[in-house]
C-alpha cells in the first residue's frame, strides 16, 4: 500500500490532493520528509516556495510540484484575507505493507 501524508503547521488544505508518488522511487521503495515553507496568496495560492530541508532529495521536485496545486483557507486579518509569509508545509513519502 502506499501512502502519502502532507501536513501544514497551521492551516490545511481546502480540499484533499492526489499526490504523486514518483515512480522510480517507488519501485526502489525508497521513502523521504520534504519540509518546504511557502507564502500563501490572499487566493490560497502558494508562492515563492523553498525547501528548507529533505531527507531525501530525489522527492524535492515531486514534493514542490505537490505543494504549488494545494490551495488553502487564506489568513484572515480583520475580517480581509493577507498574504501568509513562511507558512511551513510538510510532505512525507510512506510506503505501508
Amino acid at each position: 500500500m502506499l501512502s502519502l501524508c502532507f501536513t501544514a503547521c497551521s492551516s490545511a488544505p481546502k480540499k484533499p490532493l492526489l499526490a504523486y508518488y514518483p515512480e522510480d522511487l517507488l519501485k526502489k521503495n525508497e521513502t523521504g520528509d520534504v519540509t518546504l515553507a511557502c507564502d500563501i496568496d490572499t487566493n490560497g495560492r502558494p508562492l515563492h516556495c523553498r525547501i528548507i530541508s529533505s531527507t531525501n532529495h530525489h522527492f524535492d521536485a515531486a514534493a514542490l510540484k505537490f505543494v504549488g496545486k494545494a490551495r488553502y483557507q487564506p489568513a484572515v486579518q480583520n475580517g480581509h484575507p493577507v498574504v501568509e509569509h513562511g507558512h511551513i508545509l510538510r510532505v512525507s513519502y510512506r510506503l505501508y505493507d
